[in-house]
């Protein structure tokens, strides 16, 4: 059994969290489940299952290895298909609800800055009333008649910037529910929301810098410090084991269905048992699911952060200059995107090469001196004892 953990762990963190772990759950309860239904005949001991000298203990290691490693190859497979690049596709329905959500989103987001726009803190005055509030709010001794008017108005005025500040708040909310959501244009959109979260990443570097993701991320990955590059790989293993148990589940709900019929056919008495557990595995489906949209969001952010903070030291590292501001950063990365992108590109590329961050002077080694003694014999070692316990009046 240690040679086996041992050996697993070898293969990395990464395989044993995305892959081994659901891949060995979902063989174990397949076998403790769904073997009274196909052997009846078999008796089922969980000891006899877990004990390293049988058959069934090896039988369940190895297959949850070849699964495990199954699903490692087919995770970018399984995650293409939630984003519904992959099958999903062929459902244009899905596409059309996403984007009729988007819509309707965008007119009431547009509606509300429409709102805000034409906003005026002092619209329930009347033209006579709106002169006096502001001639009472800028006079500085007033009557007390003078006084309880200004404060009847500015009641008013309050309740109205009381709604103005409730639109800003819905206006702040409404975009970055879009911004997280949605990618910037309506032709990006995907057929599902797990897709339409990852486009959403994926272009923020775009409609930002004018960053293409697509062939910067490959080259950036290379300036990001380490301990932040394994939080984004932290955060990809937790979305991949998420995934993975959402395909096992649906699998095992499939499973549940024809052992269902199976035993309605031919044990009619464990019916009930597997009728739970197609409704308990469809549920943990949609569990996993909903799961993996809200990590899939976190990593998002993180790719996010990853140009925000690092998109600096790749053009350092590309030998370019430093933009001055962000309109000359858009043209400088909208021209290397043209670069990495096509073989002629559209506009001619003129590179302006800075090398000063990579030709400047290093500091000299310091001289450090040192001598070599040899080590004090047997009787000078004797010598400094006494000396010592002289010292400390032994």
């Amino acid at each position: 059994m240690d040679n086996v953990l041992r050996s697993l762990e070898k293969m990395g963190s990464n395989f044993l969290v995305g892959a081994i772990v659901p891949s060995l759950s979902f063989v174990l309860l397949v076998i403790m489940l769904f073997q009274p239904a196909v052997s009846p005949t078999v008796e089922f001991n969980i000891n006899h299952l877990l004990d390293a000298a049988s058959e069934r203990f090896w039988f369940a290691v190895v297959f949850s290895v070849l699964l495990g490693f199954t699903l490692s190859s087919l995770n970018t497979f399984f995650i293409k298909t939630f984003e519904g690049y992959i099958l999903l596709h062929r459902l244009p329905s899905l596409r059309r609800a996403q984007i009729k959500r988007f819509r309707y989103l965008r007119r009431k987001h547009q509606r509300i800055e429409k709102s805000i726009n034409r906003f005026d803190e002092a619209a329930n005055l009347t033209s006579d009333e709106k002169q006096k509030w502001l001639y009472l709010l800028y006079k500085e001794d007033r009557t007390p008649e003078e006084q309880q008017e200004y404060e009847r108005l500015s009641k008013m005025v309050e309740r109205k910037q009381q709604k103005l500040e409730m639109l800003l708040d819905q206006e702040y909310r409404l975009a970055s529910h879009l911004d997280s959501y949605f990618p910037h244009h309506e032709g990006y959109i995907l057929p599902t929301r797990f897709g339409n979260i990852l486009r959403a990443a994926e272009t923020y570097p775009s409609t930002r810098y004018g960053i293409d993701a697509v062939p910067v991320w490959p080259r950036l990955i290379y300036v990001i410090p380490l301990k932040y590059y394994e939080m984004i790989e932290h955060s990809w293993n937790q979305l991949s084991f998420l995934v993975n148990c959402a395909v096992l589940s649906g699998l095992f709900t499939l499973l549940s269905l024809i052992i269902l019929g199976w035993t309605r056919l031919i044990k009619p008495d464990l019916t009930q048992n597997y009728l739970i557990a197609f409704g308990v595995s469809l549920t943990a489906t949609f569990i996993f699911y909903r799961a993996a949209q809200l990590l899939v969001m976190t990593y998002g952010n993180m790719i996010r952060s990853a140009y925000d903070l690092f998109r600096s030291q790749l053009l350092v590292q590309l030998n370019q200059k430093l933009p001055d501001d962000l309109d000359e950063e858009r043209d400088t990365w909208t021209t290397i995107s043209d670069f990495f992108n096509r073989v002629s590109p559209v506009r001619p590329v003129n590179f302006i090469y800075d090398y000063r961050e990579l030709t400047k002077k290093q500091p000299e080694p310091r001289e450090i001196k040192f001598t070599l003694q040899r080590a004090p014999g047997r009787a000078a070692r004797r010598s400094k004892a006494a000396r010592i316990s002289h010292h400390r009046g032994d």
